[in-house]
């Protein structure tokens, strides 16, 4: 497997976290979940003219996209089959990164992915297309800034207000209520709800649960092996276990202690997993480990 990332620089760094494409990628799993974090993302099939995606609690449920995919912020996690993805080069948008390129009808009301051609346009077409004869992974990191710079010609920007208000609920921290929010970025709570949902495509206090999951699940990944729950709720805002497990599920389809179990197995057997994605493992393929308390 080939894995190349790249960081773009100005203007395009403010907005974008980064470019990423992996060749010749094999899963042992045939299925990925992926887990909501708030950002938008555009995906490229490099060896097939098509994208899979899975409900993650309803496995004969998929929806079928073309090579050149949007993926919006979701409450849901998802599946993808890693089979059909051996070749796939992204980008990564910054929280509030992606309205400038994409524009504000990525952010209406609708599936959590879409087809980039619905959103920008048949000459997306042309740039899937260039980006799959390309062989260099550089060639194509190029071939993304170029295009992402004359997207920026769409001239939609964020509010400020928005944009201060990512700044405060996208931090690793307890969230701070939208009533609250609204008031120390200068809008009454209707008007800030309307502004955020229509530049961020979710409403505020949804991404700050997403955001704050997102750090639990970083907190489990990092400290795998000594984790004390009542600690760990507390330290990422819950106001309690139960609150963390109930929201934990909700987004991630699985429970604290068997997503622990499941990553567990995942690292003895060497699996190193995409970010925020994790490999599906059959139920029966391991032995559920209580987690050690600290």
């Amino acid at each position: 497997m080939l894995f190349s990332s790249y960081r773009p620089g100005p203007p395009l760094r403010q907005f974008i976290h980064n470019f990423w494409c992996y060749e010749r990628y094999a899963s042992s799993f045939p299925r990925e979940r992926i887990f909501p974090d708030g950002t938008f993302k555009v995906v490229f099939n490099l060896q097939d003219d098509e994208f899979r995606i899975y409900d993650a609690r309803e496995d004969a449920c998929v929806r079928k996209f073309t090579g050149a995919m949007v993926s919006r912020p979701s409450a849901a996690p998802f599946v993808t089959d890693a089979t059909e993805e051996s070749s796939i080069l992204g980008i990564n948008f910054r929280l509030g990164g992606a309205l400038p390129f994409l524009g504000s009808a990525s952010c209406e009301p609708g599936e959590s992915h879409v087809n980039l051609r619905d959103v920008c346009g048949p000459r997306s077409r042309d740039l899937h297309r260039r980006l799959v004869e390309c062989s260099d992974a550089m060639d194509r990191f190029r071939l993304l800034e170029d295009w992402l710079i004359g997207q920026l010609a769409r001239r939609e920007h964020h509010h400020r207000e928005v944009l201060a208000a990512l700044d405060i609920l996208g931090r690793p921290q307890p969230g701070s209520r939208t009533r609250e929010v609204a008031r120390a970025v200068g809008l009454s709570e209707r008007r800030f709800i309307e502004l955020f949902k229509a530049e961020v495509a979710m409403r505020p206090k949804l991404f700050s649960r997403i955001r704050r999951f997102q750090h639990a699940l970083s907190r489990i990944g990092r400290d795998a092996m000594r984790i004390d729950w009542a600690v760990l709720a507390a330290d990422c805002g819950y106001a309690d276990q139960s609150h963390f497990i109930r929201d934990f599920e909700i987004f991630a389809g699985f429970t604290p202690v068997e997503y622990l179990n499941r990553h567990r197995h995942l690292v003895r057997q060497g699996v190193r997993a995409k970010p925020n994605h994790l490999p599906l493992v059959e139920r029966g393929q391991f032995s559920p480990i209580p987690p050690r308390v600290a």
